[in-house]
């Protein structure tokens, strides 16, 4: 796409990181998604990314700070739903354990959808183990906003809809 340049050239990491990077940068600059813009994912990311790049400018740095925050943010919901369940320890463990799996790493910062999906939908849970607590049900509605939002970055994050209903 012409005139769609990032300020720094990327280094991609993940396989379909220019493309990311691609789509929201036009969308930035005014086109829209899913008529000038080809997606065939939901806009949130898309959107968060352009976003990022009005305010801070088109650069892959402004990308990757977006892209390690997500990452950041799987490894925090990890921790601290294991430690609710589980108790300390295990929530160290587990950490470390997701830190080091394959790939978790690469795409952790690298401007690619499953991350943000993922690592969003987990947070999900979170509300749930709130709601156990209080039986208040405004704790449900959130969970459910976290998961509707997860959902509109990437359909994948349906994988974590069973454990909530669990």
């Amino acid at each position: 796409v012409v005139g769609t340049r990032l300020l720094a050239p990327p280094l991609c990491v993940g396989s379909d990181e220019h493309y990311e990077l691609t789509k929201a940068l036009l969308w930035a600059r005014g086109h829209s998604l899913y008529q000038e813009a080809w997606d065939d994912q939901p806009p949130l990311h898309t959107a968060l990314l352009g976003l990022c790049f009005k305010v801070f400018g088109p650069s892959i740095g402004v990308a990757r700070v977006l892209a390690v925050a997500f990452g950041l943010s799987l490894l925090a919901g990890c921790s601290v739903l294991v430690k609710r369940r589980c108790g300390t320890l295990a929530a160290f463990v587990a950490t470390a354990c997701l830190l080091v799996a394959p790939q978790v790493f690469q795409l952790s910062v690298s401007v690619m959808l499953e991350v943000p999906a993922i690592g969003t939908a987990l947070w999900a849970l979170w509300p749930i183990l709130r709601w156990q607590r209080s039986r208040k049900w405004p704790w449900l509605a959130l969970s459910g906003f976290i998961l509707a939002a997860a959902l509109q970055i990437k359909l994948t994050a349906a994988v974590v809809a069973p454990a909530l209903v669990v």
